[in-house]
């Protein structure tokens, strides 16, 4: 590994580490960046770095199923009888949600997406 990539991993790393001190302690973005003595801009272009390396990470880690976002739980699948239309019920307290194999998959994402910014 040449100097430059392991300069960029400490950086990463040290960042990553902070940002996630800076989450526990539930401290906002303006007292973490007074207190490290950083801009904002800084700060924003790190976070930027460090979701890319997440990303990266994610893709070489890829199966064919999506991450299960925290809180939630995976499910295993159940088979279904012949003539019978497969699907999933997601029940969250009073909330129920139907989905088939002919449920538009791009609107399933966007529920899923909905339910995890309010989760």
């Amino acid at each position: 590994m040449n100097t430059q990539k392991m300069a960029m991993e400490y950086r990463i790393k040290s960042w990553r580490e902070a940002m996630a001190e800076r989450v526990a302690g539930k401290e906002s973005i303006k007292a973490f960046c007074a207190r490290k003595g950083v801009s904002r801009n800084a700060y924003f272009y790190w976070q930027r770095k460090i979701r890319a390396r997440l990303v990266e990470e994610m893709a070489g880690t890829a199966t064919d199923r999506m991450p299960v976002p925290a809180g939630w739980r995976e499910v295993e699948e159940v088979e279904t009888k012949q003539g019978e239309d497969s699907g999933v019920t997601i029940e969250i307290g009073k909330i129920r949600i139907q989905a088939t194999e002919s449920t538009p998959t791009e609107l399933l994402r966007k529920v899923c997406k909905a339910l995890v910014e309010i989760c």
